[in-house]
C-alpha cells in the first residue's frame, strides 16, 4: 500500500519515505508514526495510541514520542510551528492534516501521477531531439 499526499509517498511494502520520487531517510518508528498518522487521516490519534501502534504497548517516555514526532515533521519538512502536515491537538495527540491518496496492489505511484509522467516524458523526448 502507498499513501500520497502532497509531493510525498509512503510506501507500506518497500519502508520508504519518498519525495518528488526521491527516498528520504527516516527511522523505522518514525516511518511507523507516519503510517498510523496517514491512516488515521483527519482523526485524532491519541498518544496511547501511538504507543499501542507504534512501540506495541512499550512504555516509552514522552520526550521519545515528541522526538520521533518532531523527527517526522523534519521528514516532510514541516515544522511544529507550521504544522502543515502533523497537527498537534493539544493535551489530546496528533492529527494528520494532509489530503491522503491511497494506491493498492496494483497500481504503482507513477501510474496515478500521470501528470508527473506526462513531464518526465516530453523531458526525455526533448532532450533526445
Amino acid at each position: 500500500m502507498i499513501y500520497k499526499f502532497g509531493e510525498f509517498e509512503l510506501d507500506r511494502d518497500r519502508f520508504e519515505l519518498r519525495r518528488a520520487g526521491a527516498p528520504r531517510p527516516v527511522e523505522p518508528k518514525v516511518f511507523d508514526l507516519l503510517v498510523c498518522l496517514a491512516e488515521s487521516q483527519g482523526r485524532v490519534v491519541t498518544r496511547d495510541e501511538l504507543l499501542d501502534q507504534v512501540w506495541s504497548g512499550r512504555i516509552v517516555s514522552d520526550a521519545t514520542l515528541s522526538s520521533a514526532v518532531q523527527a517526522a515533521r523534519a521528514a516532510l519538512d514541516d515544522s511544529g510551528r507550521e504544522q502543515r502536515w502533523i497537527r498537534t491537538a493539544r493535551g489530546r495527540g496528533f492529527r494528520f492534516a494532509g489530503e491522503v491518496e491511497s494506491i493498492g496492489p496494483g497500481q504503482t505511484a507513477a501510474v496515478a501521477d500521470a501528470p508527473h509522467v506526462e513531464r518526465r516524458l516530453a523531458a526525455i523526448l526533448a532532450a533526445d531531439a
